[in-house]
């Protein structure tokens, strides 16, 4: 993969020094040449201080990326929660150290103790293991103790509640977000704020690390470093967890497939740290869904599939691949669930110049979007990630996009990719414009903090809504009978202000 070494690190400094000394020399020339005398003080207090603020920024850059070079953790110990449903869980044990381990688990506060079957952890399978607990009742809360027969260092234990019976009516909470670009020595406190919440999951949907990018590290340091964090892993021992990755846990942009040697390298780790606590076996099919009551989850995997990127967009290209899209419509022809989300970890909208996200693949978008028109599904909900900003788009009169990142990495604002008005996205066969409209973008699109989505649904309701609530501003919809007719076709009758921060979404009369 090419990963930046020491020498990569002091190079920033180096090269930012050279540029520092080169504008400095030409403010001093200006200082010299065109200040008058009564302003010559002014222009040298400038020139210091831009100075000074150029060599700040190069011995900061420096201290993040040589830190993050020799910052190489010894996870001794890790385990964490992965997914639940309404009869079974999945539990990811690290230790080191042969040993024979197993699982005690019981419902909450109860003495009455099942035992899982026990797993052996060696240096063969890098002294990790899952351990998958059957025969669990729908929505009971449950405690659970990892015990080996060689003593522990520390109590490996947590709690979680399995998921309600599906097709029921429920009211639930989860949160989504992507990118991760942790600090050493740092915490990442926006887990912590997660854990006050009292969600039924979460969902973490690309770029966990940053094999790619500045002060590039391999992923047996890259993976360590997020579980070394305290905040991070304590959260996800106690709340059920769902993964999938995007290109920086292989490289930026990625679109070669799942032969090449790359792919099958990172994605090693990735499956490893992450995807063996997901739904599913299949190594060759990492996407999966999930029900919760009477509402569905389907999490595409938009890497392994992907044509090139540069492919012309058409029949020809896609983003899932035949088998993956094939599921994605059996999954929304599901007549028992109220509410489905469809979550990419690539933005769907053709708002942004990102031809990463979907806007390069505008044919199979489009597909997807007439497949629910056409079967008049009801309660279709779009989620992504990965732009560094947050925003929400709405794709077609029914279909609004709610897109949040980045959860600890650097932010950006929404005129970086912003796609502008006067540059029409045509559909790549019929010709038509798409124009997809934006709703929240201007708002909540700052980038100066970190964001994430919040999302709660409740159909044990006669009418049953969602919210998602981005950065402070809340965003309603309702569920209708058919996307095609009046009832999923929402307008805006509200625009979120810093006062209200509400916008809220109605079906059309």
């Amino acid at each position: 993969m090419g990963y930046y070494d020491i020498r990569d690190c002091l190079a920033v400094t180096v090269g930012t020094g050279i540029i520092s000394l080169i504008l400095l020399f030409i403010i001093s020339t200006i200082r010299r040449n065109c200040c008058k005398k009564g302003a010559s003080k002014f222009c040298g207090m400038l020139s210091s201080g831009f100075f000074y603020v150029l060599l700040f920024a190069a011995c900061m850059s420096t201290w993040y990326l040589v830190h993050k070079q020799l910052y190489w953790p010894r996870v001794e110990n890790a385990w964490a929660l992965g997914m639940v449903d309404h009869e079974s869980a999945k539990v990811w044990i690290h230790s080191e150290g042969d040993k024979q381990i197993r699982l005690g688990y019981s419902e909450f506060e109860s003495e009455k103790e099942e035992l899982s079957p026990s797993v052996q952890l060696n240096r063969a399978n890098n002294w990790t293991a899952v351990v998958t607990l059957h025969k669990l009742r729908p929505s009971i809360k449950y405690s659970y103790r990892v015990k080996s027969d060689v003593p522990l260092a520390e109590s490996f234990s947590g709690t979680f509640t399995t998921f309600p019976t599906p097709y029921s009516k429920q009211n639930i909470r989860f949160n989504f977000g992507s990118c991760l670009m942790p600090v050493p020595w740092s915490y990442m406190q926006i887990f912590d704020f997660w854990g006050q919440q009292d969600l039924t999951f979460s969902m973490l949907i690309g770029d966990a690390v940053y094999l790619d990018t500045f002060g590039i590290i391999p992923p047996e340091q890259a993976y360590p470093q997020i579980l070394d964090d305290p905040v991070f892993s304590k959260f996800h021992q106690n709340t059920p967890n769902f993964f999938m990755y995007d290109d920086h846990e292989i490289i930026n942009d990625y679109d070669g497939g799942a032969d090449s040697d790359l792919f099958k390298t990172t994605m090693e780790y990735w499956n490893h740290y992450f995807g063996q606590k997901n739904p599913g076996s299949d190594p060759k099919a990492l996407y999966y869904n999930i029900t919760i009551g009477d509402v569905g989850v389907f999490v595409m995997d938009d890497r392994m599939y992907r044509s090139p990127s540069a492919h012309p967009d058409g029949p020809a290209k896609t983003m899932l691949g035949a088998r993956q899209l094939q599921d994605l419509k059996n999954f929304l022809l599901d007549s028992g669930l109220t509410f489905k989300f469809i979550v990419s970890p690539v933005p769907y909208t053709v708002r942004l110049d990102l031809i990463d996200g979907w806007q390069g693949y505008i044919y199979e978008r489009e597909v997807i979007l007439d497949f629910i028109e056409e079967h008049s599904i009801a309660g279709c909900v779009f989620l992504s990630a990965d732009s560094h900003f947050s925003g929400s788009y709405q794709l077609r009169p029914w279909a609004i996009e709610y897109s949040a990142s980045p959860l600890y990495a650097i932010p950006l604002v929404q005129s970086v990719y912003f796609h502008p008005e006067d540059h029409p996205v045509l559909h790549p066969t019929q010709g038509y414009v798409i124009n997809d409209h934006q709703l929240w973008a201007s708002d909540i699109s700052h980038g100066t903090a970190f964001t994430y989505g919040h999302v709660e649904v409740n159909t044990n309701t006669p009418e049953p809504w969602y919210r998602v609530s981005i950065y402070g501003f809340n965003f309603f919809g309702n569920f209708g009978a058919s996307p095609v007719l009046k009832s999923k076709k929402f307008l805006t009758d509200t625009v979120p202000t810093k006062e209200a921060k509400t916008c809220t979404v109605k079906p059309l009369d």
